[in-house]
């Protein structure tokens, strides 16, 4: 069922349910309050967030310039809805809004809900704007919200034509799309899952449940991966302080099926979306649970493993390190989620920021040239100058550069053992724990940063 959606909000969450829309058939109109945002959008270029919240602009693959083209991007602060729209410099993009909204498009909200206390204020403006310009149809917000947020907002629809619904899962994003069973929706009554045009935009397997749900059912999503992050990365330290192979600890506990063996290899800290819900889960302890701590131990997966891999790339470089020889490092896996260009505190760009701000072992980096790969353009951006080479492609080792130390980040960033020997690759650092000794040549270092060198 082909239909006009109105997609409020251009940051990565709008960016990525606009495309996502698109794929399914819709018309999209890409609405953002930022004039630059939307007029670089227009002429052809996508935003990429740096790990430090900053971003860049690039063209956009080729295979997604058709997507592009068929998103109509504009400039509206529909949220600012009190303002007439002679005092407004977004007036036509206003009236914009409007004519699609009187064509009957449904409205996405993908507006930020702010930490610790996510405060709905600017998402419930927007849809008390929409309500009243006489929107109709399916109001679905994106965003992490309390269920009290979530009820205001429903009884803020209740004399309009619009029914809300809350949407805030990860959708052809990566991995993400393969490890969601179905699409799941919070709903005032979980029986309109079945409505044709809900399930168009969240697809026909979606399944209702209470915004109560769908809320905390979100948060506490969030919080047990970056909980079994945590506890593997600790496992990890506790490997390396007794020289133990961490893989094979990892692969002990697995058999348990209470355990199991999903989620058991080491990692960097996923998204930004966990922080900001751990933050809001403390907060509200503290506010409101009179005494009740919440310990969840997340930060330990952010930090440990950057900072392991950044002491083994040193160490591999000190010891190739001779006169009239400049040691090449390669990142291969730059993105959080292997196959988008989603970069929010990817580990690779979290290697890049400790080295750059690694001030006392500046003499160690001296010299050293450092390349990054990645199979999307976008997980490339970078604010360093000093990155020597940025390549794209299925293999990081594709062609046969010189490449003294590779450190695959990504389950896609591995070559084979002949590429690996035609770079004379002499370390090869395993982030993922899916090399061997038998997948690398003889001569070739194998090390783990969660084990010791295998």
């Amino acid at each position: 069922m082909r239909s006009l959606v109105v997609v409020l909000g251009a940051g990565f969450v709008g960016l990525v349910t606009a495309r996502s829309l698109v794929q399914r058939g819709h018309q999209v109109l890409l609405v953002d309050r930022d004039r630059e945002t939307v007029e670089r959008f227009g002429n052809g270029l996508l935003p990429v967030l740096l790990a430090s919240h900053a971003e860049r602009w690039l063209e956009p693959a080729a295979w997604r310039k058709a997507e592009h083209g068929q998103i109509t991007p504009c400039w509206a602060a529909v949220e600012a809805y009190d303002k007439p729209d002679a005092d407004r410099p977004d007036a036509g993009g206003i009236r914009l809004v409007r004519a699609w909204l009187e064509e009957g498009a449904d409205l996405v909200v993908c507006l930020p809900a702010p930490a610790p206390t996510l405060d709905p204020s600017i998402i419930r403006s927007a849809i008390q704007w929409w309500a009243a310009a006489g929107g109709r149809g399916w109001v679905i917000v994106r965003s992490t919200l309390w269920p009290t947020a979530l009820a205001e907002l429903n009884q803020d629809l209740d004399d309009s034509a619009c029914t809300l619904a809350h949407w805030p899962e990860f959708f052809a994003e990566g991995v993400g799309e393969r490890q969601v069973e179905s699409w799941r929706v919070g709903l005032a009554n979980p029986a309109m899952r079945s409505n044709r045009r809900l399930s168009a935009i969240c697809g026909e397997d979606a399944v209702g449940y209470t915004f109560g749900a769908s809320s905390l059912g979100k948060i506490a999503t969030n919080l047990w991966l970056g909980t079994r992050l945590a506890w593997v990365n600790q496992i990890a330290g506790l490997a390396r302080l007794f020289d133990a192979p961490g893989e094979d600890a990892l692969a002990f506990a697995a058999q348990d099926r209470r355990v199991g063996d999903h989620w058991l290899t080491p990692g960097a800290w996923g998204g930004s979306c966990l922080p900001k819900e751990a933050q809001a889960v403390q907060f509200l302890a503290s506010e409101y649970a009179d005494g009740v701590v919440v310990n969840l131990g997340l930060e330990v997966a952010r930090y440990a493993p950057v900072d392991w891999t950044v002491n083994e790339i040193r160490e591999s470089v000190r010891a190739l390190r001779s006169p009239g020889k400049k040691p090449v490092v390669m990142l291969a896996g730059m993105a959080f989620k292997s196959g988008t260009s989603d970069r929010r505190h990817a580990w690779g760009h979290e290697i890049l920021d400790m080295i750059d701000q690694d001030e006392d072992g500046a003499d160690d980096w001296n010299g050293v040239e450092i390349r990054i790969h990645d199979r999307e353009m976008g997980a490339l951006v970078t604010p360093y100058d000093w990155v020597a080479g940025r390549s794209t492609g299925p293999s990081p080792l594709a062609g046969a550069p010189k490449v003294d130390v590779l450190v695959c980040l990504q389950a896609g960033a591995y070559p084979t053992k002949s590429e690996i020997a035609a770079s004379g690759v002499r370390v090869l650092i395993d982030g993922r724990g899916l090399a061997t000794k038998a997948g690398v040549p003889e001569g070739c270092l194998l090390v783990s940063i969660y084990g010791v060198p295998s």
